[in-house]
């Protein structure tokens, strides 16, 4: 049987391989199995749906996805695929958090234009309440997939589909600029499953996440990849892990998953969540791909997890720190290699002129960093450095913008024509034959084939022609006092007396009753003698204050947008005139 080029074809073809076989498993509570799916209850549940769908959709119309955690998701994702549907998953609104969930809704119902919802009984009974403060919503049509006539699927007809057919709408996070939609076609998402199934040695595999589904980590890597290559998996609600973080490896233990991974600031809660009786029974033995991705990977997170986890059989050797994005589907790089992580001291004052050579000087002009290598370039994709203004590719060890030609890029964001050619086209000077390629916005470097990627380039902070990274100052920033909390840090360019210069933004650990100028001093102090510069703008919060996307990623720009409004919730807040 050849292999699926459409993800239609996959859902028939798991049906009839292994119509038993359990796919998709969801705990409930975050240690208990309530739900299951198997290959042929997909494709039964998602003919219904889709036969469901056709009274109101014609195919290639899009359908908003609004689910709670849990399976009924995935039906109707392949409910969408079964009748040619695009399918533009979306968070819930949360009835006690309207102002700060349902913009985003309704901004992607005003981009996307859906023609119709699909949604749970209890949360389309939520919609009339919602629509006086989103009216956008009104006009959508309305499928409960939980109440649909199961009857409805001896209609159903196989869409006429091929690779090209768009299948998927993915909204970026968010975390540097408002949401894009970026318009995924069925090849894209194959081709990226396949990638992936390749770098990390799919095969006996058995997968656990908490990830979110409406995100391309969770949705591609979790849901797509296990229907292509029939490997189970187990879900849990976000909310569950955040809660109890020792769930997640609770879960990785109990079902001896292989594969399972998340953004840093996972692995750095599970270390301070940590405690002897939440670990008792766990064993991590199976563990052999512990991705790595989506937010600037820190070294030091990585040395104490293993550190804290290698008595409960977890090897450092399982980390495989990778990149990618939604433009891309997914993954970029990364995958299976031999040994430990690649860890790389550089000089920051190397990274500011654009260079980055290895370095053992501890005590280097500028201060130092570790950057974490994020592998190679998956199967079929080519990645290249490139200086943004001059589009000239650069050198190993030279900083760059980094640039993806694969089969796993989209070709545009929807209704943007222009943002699409300025994201999706780029052309190295110099080569007539160059195909287009995609402008990650991501600045990082090349060395022996691997990827080190150093940051955004709009989170570039330019003092007197210096360029300042943003996680350098972050990173900086975090050491410089006790208080100040871990991955709870934002730094941002701030106009001051019609200069640039570093603004900072840092949750700290605190009694209501303590001394805060102690802190504010030894982060202005760090920051001046490690970058040379003078904070212009210093704020700190509360824990929790700094904002971030709903997959975890700091908001540095609406970090900024927050403190200039004077929203931000601060407990003090310096500045060179105060």
């Amino acid at each position: 049987m050849s292999a699926p080029r459409t993800l239609v074809e996959a859902t028939l073809r798991a049906a009839e391989l292994a119509p038993s076989r359990v796919l998709y498993t969801f705990l409930g509570d975050g240690e208990h199995a309530t739900e299951t799916l198997t290959c042929g209850q997909i494709a039964e549940l998602g003919r219904v749906i889709a036969a469901s769908l056709s009274a109101t959709c014609a195919p290639g119309d899009r359908a908003l996805l609004v689910y709670r955690p849990g399976l009924a998701f995935i039906t109707a994702f392949y409910g969408c695929m079964l009748a040619g549907v695009v399918a533009v998953p979306c968070y819930p609104p949360d009835p006690s958090r309207l102002l700060r969930t349902l913009p985003r809704l309704a901004g992607i119902v005003r981009d996307a234009r859906p023609a119709a919802m699909l949604t749970t009984g209890d949360l389309a009974a939520m919609l009339p309440a919602l629509i006086p403060h989103a009216p956008e919503l009104a006009a959508l049509s309305v499928i409960a997939t939980d109440t649909v006539d199961p009857s409805l699927g001896e209609a159903w007809s196989p869409p006429a589909l091929s690779g090209e057919s768009v299948a998927l709408v993915q909204y970026t996070s968010g975390s540097t600029a408002t949401p894009r939609g970026v318009v995924l076609t069925h090849d894209n998402l194959v081709s990226n499953a396949h990638a992936i199934a390749v770098a990390f040695g799919v095969g006996e595999t058995r997968g656990v996440s908490w990830l979110p589904v409406y995100h391309d980590m969770g949705l591609i890597g979790h849901v797509v990849v296990t229907m292509l290559h029939l490997v189970p998996n187990v879900f849990m609600s976000p909310l569950s892990f955040l809660a109890r973080p020792m769930r997640w490896l609770h879960a990785i233990s109990a079902h001896r998953a292989t594969a399972s991974g998340g953004p840093n600031f996972a692995y750095d809660l599970c270390v301070r969540r940590y405690s002897e009786v939440a670990a008792e029974g766990l064993d991590l033995s199976s563990w052999t791909v512990a991705y790595n991705g989506a937010e600037p990977i820190r070294a030091e997170t990585l040395r104490r997890f293993a550190e804290r986890f290698e008595r409960h059989g977890f090897r450092a050797s399982a980390f495989h720190p990778c990149y990618g994005l939604a433009e891309a589907s997914l993954m970029v790089t990364g995958g299976v290699t031999a040994g430990e992580p690649t860890v790389e001291t550089v000089s920051a004052s190397e990274l500011r002129a654009g260079r980055a050579s290895r370095t053992s000087n501890l005590a280097a002009p500028g201060g130092i960093r570790q950057i974490v290598g994020c592998g190679r370039p998956v199967i079929g994709t080519t990645v290249r450095i490139v200086d943004p203004d001059t589009c000239l590719e650069l050198s190993d060890g030279a900083v760059g913008e980094i640039w993806v030609q694969s089969p796993s890029v989209a070709r545009q964001y929807l209704g943007d024509r222009a943002r699409s050619l300025a994201s999706f086209g780029g052309k190295l000077e110099g080569a007539s034959d160059s195909p287009a390629h995609l402008r990650t916005g991501d600045l990082g470097y090349v060395r022996d084939g691997e990827l080190f990627v150093v940051g955004r380039a709009k989170d570039v902070v330019i003092v007197r022609g210096m360029n300042l990274h943003a996680a350098d100052l972050e990173m900086t920033v975090e050491g410089a006092h006790r208080a100040v909390r871990a991955g709870g840090v934002a730094a941002f360019a701030w106009l001051a007396r019609d200069e640039e210069g570093p603004g900072v933004v840092a949750e700290i650990h605190h009694d209501d009753g303590e001394d805060l100028e102690p802190i504010a001093c030894a982060i202005r102090a760090s920051i001046a003698q490690a970058h040379q510069v003078e904070i212009v703008e210093l704020a700190l919060v509360r824990h929790g204050v700094v904002p971030r996307t709903s997959s975890g990623k700091l908001m540095r720009a609406a970090c900024r947008d927050a403190l200039h409004a004077g929203t931000l919730p601060t407990r003090l807040r310096w500045s060179p005139t105060t």
